[in-house]
């Protein structure tokens, strides 16, 4: 508008466009973290929420907040760690925009949780106690397994499996959708409390000796023995071997012992007697004929001063002893027999009780001649008056014998009895003596 001094005024009317051409400054965020997915850092929806996240938005004029959007968002094509990147866009209120680029890192690097089903016990195998062959069977036995992420179910499996003694130590493994591995034990102990079981043992066995020995020959077959498990031992631990010589007298005791991997034992236990069924060998003088023997001068009785008359008796076992039924000893040394027939029956019995005997018959016989105890002198005696005989009496002779006794009288076997007549002349007067047993004679003249 213009005006002269007479307050004439013109006007005219001039058009000014004024035209914003920067375009604003965009700034985002720092660089975000996630675990499992790019959701756990959520979009900027509002560019207030992009502020306060640390963004920074800037004008000349201003920042058309509304025109705030995300104008992309690629990823690296990878899993673990994933990098997304998320471009932001603003426009200024003349349709200026400006862009900028956040990057989200999704990388999970927290392990998987695995607890492995408890402690199994088996009895012969670990194989009793199958492995997990997937993850249904694992968590179907108790085992449990749990990710932030979640889990690769298909890489479950043992990965080893280590023995130290009895017990058994698997390991299972776990990994999660980024590799992420989680592990767990379990223990498999094998424990066989079940003894083996005797399936056959032998019999106690009473054996004859063998001939002329005081011992045999003993054989068996082995004790047998089976396991609920797979291996059993048999041996013998007491007691000959089978095949070897076994001696009469008290019983041997013969003993197995069955014993399993587990060291669980069992033990059966048997007797071998050896009986003595040979019966002693005696042999008695005389052989069962008259041993003949003569009575002592002066006895009629024979008194043994040897041991010619005892039997004799040999066995295949020690400990054989002989009595006989006359003295009640094992001798007739000092054993007085009368004159005459004496049996005398010898016993031989074994340390077994086994007895045999014989007869030994004595025949006492008198070799003892008799003896002239008395016998009258010679007789000188004259005729009797008239005549030519005298009468003569004399005492008679005796005689005296070792069995017969003494003062015995003897047969006149030549002149006249007493109290007969003697003619004149000489007369011899003979008398003898033959003992009972033919001895003598004995003679009185």
């Amino acid at each position: 508008m213009v005006t002269d001094g007479a307050n004439n005024t013109s006007t005219c009317v001039g058009t000014v466009t004024v035209k914003d051409v920067l375009s604003p400054v965009l700034s985002c965020p720092a660089t975000l973290t996630a675990v499992c997915s790019a959701f756990d850092q959520p979009v900027y929806q509002t560019y207030s929420s992009f502020i306060s996240a640390g963004g920074i938005g800037t004008d000349n004029c201003g920042v058309n907040a509304f025109s705030f959007i995300l104008e992309s968002e690629t990823d690296n094509g990878l899993t673990c760690p994933k990098t997304l990147t998320r471009v932001y866009r603003a426009e200024d209120n003349s349709g200026n925009s400006a862009t900028c680029s956040q990057t989200v890192v999704v990388d999970d690097q927290i392990l998987p949780t695995l607890v492995c089903p408890g402690p199994l016990t088996a009895v012969c195998s670990v194989n009793e106690q199958p492995v997990y062959d997937n993850f249904i069977e694992f968590t179907s036995a108790g085992g449990v397994g749990s990710d932030n992420c979640g889990l690769n179910l298909g890489s479950f499996g043992m990965v080893s499996q280590t023995q130290v003694g009895n017990v058994y130590t698997r390991t299972y493994r776990l990994f999660d959708n980024c590799d992420n591995m989680g592990q767990c034990t379990q223990t498999v102990t094998v424990v066989d409390n079940v003894l083996p079981v005797i399936t056959y043992c032998p019999s106690n066995l009473t054996l004859d000796n063998d001939v002329d020995l005081c011992s045999t020959v003993a054989t068996w077959s082995p004790a047998t023995a089976i396991d609920n498990c797979v291996a059993v031992t048999v041996a013998q631990t007491a007691g000959p071997a089978s095949g070897s010589t076994v001696n009469v007298g008290s019983p041997v005791t013969i003993t197995y012992k069955a014993t399993d991997a587990s060291g669980n034992m069992a033990t059966c236990s048997f007797t071998i007697s050896v009986v003595d069924k040979q019966l002693p060998v005696i042999s008695c003088a005389g052989s069962g004929d008259f041993v003949d023997v003569f009575t002592n001068q002066g006895n009629c009785s024979h008194t043994v001063n040897n041991n010619n008359l005892n039997a004799t008796v040999t066995d295949n076992c020690a400990g054989v002893t002989m009595v006989n039924n006359y003295t009640g000893t094992s001798t007739l040394n000092g054993a007085v027999f009368p004159i005459g027939n004496t049996n005398v029956i010898w016993t031989a019995t074994d340390a077994a009780g086994n007895t045999r005997t014989c007869q030994s018959r004595i025949r006492v016989s008198d070799d003892d001649a008799p003896t002239v105890a008395t016998c009258p002198a010679n007789i000188s005696q004259f005729t009797n008056q008239g005549t030519c005989v005298a009468t003569v009496t004399y005492a008679l002779p005796t005689f005296n014998d070792n069995c017969d006794g003494n003062g015995l009288s003897g047969t006149l076997i030549a002149g006249l009895v007493s109290g007969s007549s003697f003619p004149v002349g000489i007369t011899t007067v003979t008398y003898q003596y033959f003992d009972n047993a033919g001895n003598g004679p004995a003679t009185c003249s």
